[in-house]
């Protein structure tokens, strides 16, 4: 059983759980989020940037992500990839700093050190997924953004 939570106020994800063990780390109060058992499908699609969900009147509802016209489904060069691990890394940053003691603390630590060490002049661009399906496709244990408590 899988899981995204959704803010009280905002339609759009607040974190998302592959498991009960995960969802039990995420640290949030059941008072402002609205916990959603979704499956295992439709978390990967979330987790990959696939699909993005909103949640409104109890419903959940999911939409592809495509890009604009003409980009590309990942990223055009080097540089943009780079920036996004930069927002990545200060979310891990602001997690470890916060809560180093969690369980999933060493494994992102992992995904940090990986994202930091990546030489991704090794990489071909423009990438014609997003850097999740990337990984999945290639085996690279990886967080997306909303897993991070």
């Amino acid at each position: 059983m899988a899981y995204i939570l959704f803010d009280n106020f905002n339609p759009n994800p607040y974190r998302i759980a592959a498991n009960d063990s995960d969802l039990g780390n995420l640290n949030y109060s059941t008072d402002l989020y609205n916990v959603v058992d979704v499956s295992d499908s439709d978390f990967t699609s979330v987790r990959q940037n696939l699909k993005s969900a909103s949640y409104s009147g109890g419903n959940i509802s999911y939409t592809d992500i495509t890009p604009p016209a003409g980009q590309p489904a990942g990223f055009d060069d080097a540089a943009s990839l780079e920036a996004y691990f930069d927002k990545v890394n200060e979310e891990i940053d602001i997690f470890l700093a916060s809560d180093n003691s969690n369980p999933m603390a060493t494994s992102i630590k992992d995904y940090q050190t990986y994202l930091k060490g990546l030489d991704t002049s090794t990489l071909t661009f423009p990438m014609t997924s997003t850097w999740e399906k990337y990984c999945a496709d290639n085996s690279i244990s990886y967080y997306h953004p909303l897993q991070i408590p």
